[in-house]
């Protein structure tokens, strides 16, 4: 009986101590603030990296996308929960997100896009990373700066001189391509200055370079092949570049405009040869081509520098294929020389000064050969001349 009271009272004390305890832990509760978890940030823990520090998204095939690499150093301690990769403009305006989670991919690929799916502007730009982690934390990092440039080189070139005559008499006898402009966003790859042949726009003079063009280019009037510019001639000139991220141009820049050549020969007299007027086919007649007119003044301006000189115009017809009339062309050749010493007159060259003879096909300057292409077909126009001899 006796043992029973004593284990009923061990049951009561046992109870009553803990009902203290639950008590003293309410108590305890009430007088304490709540525990609060802190998201610590992992220094060094990632990084992006640019692989280019320029590229160009205009779907031309050549540097269209930009690659970043990134890493996650700690990976084997440090599980990725997601991750957020942004790219800010050069305000730090956000300009495009991409966010994923899980895994950290070790390069991500972009495509030059914005947040509304469209190019972003030429311009200077940088990235940012966060990765949060499994175990509460995150890293951040910032990538080095890159460009976006979609802009071909800005370059302009002018001449030295209106106009150009390599015959060496101490005059004008060279010509001088000044680079007054050579700009781009991200460099400039090469360069190439192209003197095109009027007849068959073909290239007549290259110059090139790489980089940035860093002098003045002068030209003798001498082609790729060795050949002297023709007098009164009009040639075109392109400037074509690219940058390097293979944003290209080709434009037009103003002609080379050729003087009248004046040769002086072994015999003493002079020569002019002029193979830039334009005539109808097969007629002593001038076309509208608008330099005409030009070529007729710079002759007779020439022309007059020789007051004492007498004047021999020949002209010559062009044999461009077989089967051609050596009389038509005998025919051809005297009434466009006719025609051009008419001209001549009214521009104050006395017609007793001046005799006019047609030389036919005679001594071409391009002959007729087998098998020529169109291109070398159409450089014999160079045959359909008008030359001038002056002696005293």
């Amino acid at each position: 009986m006796k043992n029973k009271k004593f284990v009923l009272y061990f049951r009561y004390l046992l109870f009553f101590f803990l009902i203290i305890q639950i008590v003293y832990s309410c108590v305890s509760f009430k007088g304490n603030k709540p525990v609060q978890t802190e998201i610590e940030e992992m220094i060094n823990t990632v990084s992006i990296k640019v692989m280019s520090d320029s590229f160009s998204p205009n779907d031309d095939k050549i540097s269209d996308y930009l690659v970043f690499e990134l890493t996650n150093k700690k990976a084997e301690f440090n599980p990725v929960l997601n991750w957020e990769l942004t790219i800010y403009n050069a305000e730090d305006k956000i300009v495009f997100t991409h966010k994923r989670k899980y895994d950290l991919p070790e390069e991500y690929v972009w495509n030059g896009k914005g947040n509304d799916n469209k190019v972003l502007s030429d311009g200077k730009y940088y990235a940012g990373l966060r990765v949060d982690f499994i175990n509460g934390s995150f890293a951040t990092e910032k990538s080095n700066e890159f460009y976006i440039d979609t802009t071909p080189p800005d370059i302009e070139v002018k001449e030295d001189k209106k106009y150009f005559s390599p015959d060496n008499d101490g005059i004008d006898d060279e010509l001088t391509f000044q680079f007054v402009k050579a700009n781009d966003m991200t460099g400039i790859k090469n360069w190439k200055l192209v003197i095109l042949n009027p007849l068959t726009n073909k290239e007549f003079a290259v110059f090139s370079g790489d980089g940035s063009p860093k002098t003045d280019i002068i030209w003798n009037g001498i082609g790729n092949n060795g050949k002297l510019v023709e007098s009164a001639e009009e040639y075109p000139v392109q400037i074509i570049s690219e940058d390097l991220v293979g944003n290209k141009i080709l434009k037009e820049v103003s002609p080379v405009l050729v003087d009248i050549l004046v040769e002086k020969l072994g015999d003493g007299r002079y020569k002019i040869r002029v193979s830039s007027i334009r005539f109808k086919p097969n007629l002593p007649v001038m076309t509208d081509y608008e330099r005409n007119m030009d070529i007729l003044d710079l002759l007779a301006n020439a022309l007059k520098k020789f007051p004492e000189h007498k004047i021999l115009i020949e002209g010559y017809a062009n044999y461009w294929r077989k089967g051609l009339s050596e009389k038509r062309g005998y025919n051809l050749s005297y009434n466009r020389a006719l025609l051009v010493s008419d001209e001549l007159n009214k521009r104050g060259i006395e017609k007793d000064r001046m005799t006019v003879k047609g030389r036919g096909y005679e001594n071409p300057i391009i002959p007729l050969r087998p098998n020529m292409t169109y291109e070398e077909k159409l450089e014999m126009g160079v045959n359909r001349r008008v030359e001038f001899y002056l002696e005293k």
